[in-house]
């Protein structure tokens, strides 16, 4: 019975060298901005790159929060190319640590969704 996956299995990995495919590499999916003060913007670069052989596609990015913003100059990426996903993060009235979540639409079939972690502890 298990003979059957083996040979799936080494047709799906053909399939990957074969195929050209983009992957997208972050510099980092957590950012800590430290200790921050209310009623202020502050803003955050993280550098990714396109390590894969086809082109990488920013589909969307999307957060759940209206005190965070974040956009990439190009949607498209080379390969061997990269980007700069930009973050605005704004402290309002938050106290204590604050944690929010950015997440990048590719079309890296390996990693289709991407979390950004973004810390800060406000202190007034």
């Amino acid at each position: 019975m298990q003979h059957g996956a083996i040979p799936i299995l080494h047709f799906t990995v053909l399939i990957t060298l074969i195929i050209p495919q983009p992957r997208i590499v972050f510099e980092t999916e957590n950012y800590n901005f430290g200790i921050i003060k209310p009623h202020a913007v502050y803003t955050a670069k993280i550098l990714f790159w396109n390590r894969g052989t086809a082109l990488l596609k920013i589909k969307k990015i999307e957060s759940y929060c209206g005190c965070v913003s974040s956009f990439v100059k190009t949607n498209e990426i080379k390969p061997g190319g990269d980007g700069v996903l930009e973050i605005h993060f704004n402290s309002e009235d938050y106290s204590n640590e604050v944690i929010k979540y950015i997440y990048i639409y590719t079309n890296d079939p390996k990693n289709e969704v991407v979390e950004i972690t973004i810390k800060a502890v406000v202190i007034n």
